[in-house]
C-alpha cells in the first residue's frame, strides 16, 4: 500500500489537485490499521527479570526493551537484537569486541535440526492445564495481581507451574509468545499454554492477554527435581539506551554463537568412527 502511494506522487510531475490529494490521504488512512495490526510493542515495555536456573545454579538479571517490531535483552556485557521485521538476531558482545548477526530460519534449523524451520507455531490447545487461582498468595513479584497454579503427571516426569501475572498490562497474543520464547524462531513448550491460560482475558484490554511477571517451573523425574523462576522486579516504558543496541567501533563480526556449535555437531557426526581402529 506505500508502495503504491509513493509511486502516485512520484509519477505526477504537477502537485496532486485537492481532490486527488484528499483520495491518497484517505489511501494512507485506510492503510494505518493493518500497519498498526503487525506492530508486536505499539507501547514501549522495559522489564527487569531476575531469572534463577537451579541446574546451571546461575540467577542473572537482564533488561529487556520491547519496542515496535524489536526485542532487546541485555545480559551483562551481551546485547541480543531480535528484529522481527528483517527477521534477524544481532547478537554484540562488548568484552570480546565482537558481533554477529543470523537470519530467523538459521536459529530455526540450529535450535530445532530435525524439524521444519517455518513461522508456524503449533497449537497449544490440546496440552491440558487445570489451573488454579490463588489470589496473591505468596507472590514472588511485586507486580503479581492473579497467580495461577497447575500440575500435571507425565508418563516420565512431572511438572508444577506457578504463573503470576499483570494485568495492567495489555499484550497481544503474538507479544505474550514473543515474550515467553514460543513465537518463531523458537517454539512452544508445555508450560507456555498454561501461561497464555492465565494470561488470557485478565488484561485491562478487552481480547487482550495480561503480562506473565513471574514464572516458575518445577520438574521432577527419576528422583531428581530441576527448577526455573523467571521474576519480573521492574516493569517502565523506556526504549534501550543508545549504546546498548549499537555495534562498538571496531567489533569483529563473528559467526554466532549458536550456529557455530551446531556446525561443530555437524562435523562430529560426519567423522567415520566406524572405521577407526584401536592402537594395539
Amino acid at each position: 500500500m506505500r508502495i503504491a502511494i509513493h509511486q502516485e506522487f512520484k509519477e505526477s510531475t504537477v502537485s496532486p489537485s485537492p481532490s486527488r490529494f484528499c483520495f491518497l490521504l484517505s489511501l494512507l488512512f485506510a492503510a494505518l490499521p493493518m500497519l498498526a495490526a503487525d506492530v508486536l510493542f505499539p507501547t514501549p515495555l522495559h522489564v527487569t527479570r531476575r531469572i534463577n536456573d537451579s541446574i546451571s545454579g546461575s540467577t542473572t538479571t537482564v533488561e529487556q526493551y520491547c519496542y515496535g517490531n524489536r526485542v532487546v535483552t541485555v545480559r551483562g556485557p551481551v546485547t541480543t537484537i531480535a528484529d522481527y521485521d528483517k527477521g534477524e538476531i544481532t547478537e554484540i558482545n562488548r568484552d570480546a569486541a565482537t558481533y554477529s548477526v543470523s537470519r530467523f530460519d538459521q536459529i530455526a534449523k540450529a535450535l530445532h535440526p530435525k524439524a521444519v524451520a517455518t513461522p508456524a507455531i503449533a497449537s497449544n490447545a490440546r496440552r491440558n492445564w487445570e489451573l488454579r487461582p490463588l489470589g496473591r498468595t505468596a507472590a514472588l513479584s511485586a507486580r503479581s495481581t492473579d497467580i495461577f497454579e497447575a500440575d500435571r503427571d507425565d508418563a516420565d516426569v512431572k511438572r508444577h507451574v506457578r504463573i503470576g501475572v499483570d494485568s495492567s498490562v495489555a499484550l497481544s497474543k503474538d507479544a505474550l509468545d514473543v515474550l515467553t520464547g514460543s513465537a518463531f524462531p523458537g517454539s512452544p513448550k508445555d508450560e507456555d499454554a498454561a501461561i497464555a491460560n492465565a494470561a488470557r482475558g485478565r488484561a485491562a484490554k478487552a481480547g487482550a492477554y495480561a503480562l506473565p511477571v513471574e514464572q516458575l517451573f518445577q520438574f521432577e523425574a527419576e528422583g531428581q527435581r530441576a527448577e526455573y523462576r523467571d521474576v519480573v522486579l521492574r516493569v517502565g516504558q523506556e526504549v534501550p539506551p543508545a549504546d546498548a543496541v549499537a555495534i562498538p567501533a571496531g567489533a569483529t563480526l563473528v559467526e554466532s554463537r549458536l550456529i557455530a556449535t551446531k556446525r561443530m555437531i555437524d562435523a562430529i557426526d560426519r567423522l567415520p568412527l566406524d572405521g577407526l581402529k584401536k592402537n594395539p
